[in-house]
């Protein structure tokens, strides 16, 4: 799941995690939980006014730039071997 061989879908043909990054425009909230996903998609560094970010249980090596996600208040890694190498400087306010 998540891989390039098996890219889940919508009804749409819409990748899972596109409809949802464009959901997550709207709402601010984003979940990626068990998308197997080796790092976060650059778009969701895009989205200036996401609140809620859930990353669980995928196979991320590192979290990226979090600070650019000024407005973030939550962030779920749980199951993810990266949460414990987490700069405090990425980590917004």
């Amino acid at each position: 799941m998540g891989n390039a061989k098996s890219t889940p879908k919508n009804r749409t043909g819409k990748s899972v995690v596109r409809q949802k990054l464009e959901t997550a425009q709207k709402t601010n909230i984003l979940s990626l939980t068990e998308h197997g996903l080796e790092e976060i998609p650059a778009q969701v560094f895009q989205l200036k006014s996401l609140r809620t970010l859930d990353l669980s249980k995928n196979k991320l090596a590192a979290l990226g730039p979090l600070s650019q996600l000024a407005e973030l208040k939550s962030l779920n890694c749980r199951g993810e071997s990266a949460r414990d190498e987490i700069p405090r400087s990425d980590i917004p306010n």
